[in-house]
């Protein structure tokens, strides 16, 4: 299982790689770079997830979760900026600012976990019965937070956008210029 697990994530990746090579051809416009900095991230949280998947020892899965973090954080607001702009509508600046700064505050609790119990209060390294070792993580009151500042609202946010532009414009879609 851990060999499909593995061989999807690096198709992933290849897939991103691909993508980003793609983007780095086109104008340049602003929507461009928002999908540039949302594929960057997705590439990180990828590359930190195999590394994690790959490690031999609980200090690099650590290590490697951390690396997970720093895409992680990235991509949901990068992503909900970028649905702004497709929707031409005004992202909520103050919100996102708001929800960055928590980004950050939350990326320090992950890299410094090893010395708190508030994102993780408990890591441990299991090994399953195939001899494959693993994270285990129980979370604290920091991933929560996370869940929801850091992934759930950026989302809405995003599903507001869509739904809202869908609803003002019924003939969005059609109206779109391609090419």
């Amino acid at each position: 299982m851990i060999t499909v697990y593995l061989g999807l994530g690096i198709f992933a990746i290849g897939i991103i790689i691909f993508a980003l090579a793609l983007l780095y051809q086109g104008d340049g416009s602003s929507g461009q770079k928002l999908m540039q900095y949302f594929l960057m991230a997705t590439l990180v949280q990828n590359a930190g997830y195999l590394l994690e998947l790959t490690s031999s020892g609980m200090e690099a899965a650590i290590v490697a979760v951390k690396v997970q973090y720093i895409g992680a954080v990235v991509v949901p607001i990068s992503y909900c900026y970028f649905m702004f702009g497709y929707c031409y509508k005004k992202a909520p600046g103050r919100i996102l600012n708001i929800l960055r700064i928590i980004d950050a505050f939350v990326l320090v609790l992950v890299f410094t976990c090893d010395i708190h119990n508030i994102y993780y209060r408990q890591i441990s390294w299991m090994t399953d019965e195939s001899g494959h070792g693993y994270l285990r993580l129980e979370y604290g009151l920091g991933y929560w937070i996370f869940m929801v500042c850091g992934t759930a609202l950026p989302y809405i946010l995003s599903i507001y956008a869509l739904i809202r532009a869908r609803v003002k414009n019924p003939q969005y879609a059609a109206e779109r210029k391609y090419g």
